[in-house]
């Protein structure tokens, strides 16, 4: 299926914005930037603040617990952070 941009419903927009495509819920303040090839940003209203958890982190401003495994492993350092993390989150269909 192919739309043109932007798609705007009563729940969220998709739009191209310079260099990205952007997703943002109407909602909650959620908001996905995405750059085509592999840059991902994901941008969450501070009333998430601590709430949250997974591969971008916590989002409780402390950047030095936000490598942290699904099993809550601290990775911070090590230089296969990002394979560690990445492999600790995937699911049984990924693998």
């Amino acid at each position: 299926m192919t739309r043109n941009l932007p798609v705007i419903t009563s729940d969220y927009r998709i739009r191209k914005s310079g260099r990205f495509f952007r997703f943002t819920t109407e909602d909650s303040g959620f908001a996905m930037e995405f750059d085509g090839r592999w840059l991902g940003v994901i941008k969450l209203p501070t009333s998430y603040a601590g709430k949250v958890t997974g591969m971008c982190g916590n989002f409780n401003g402390v950047r030095e617990d936000d490598l942290v495994t699904k099993t809550g492993q601290n990775v911070t350092g090590d230089p296969n952070a990002d394979i560690l993390i990445g492999n600790s989150w995937q699911t049984d269909s990924n693998k």
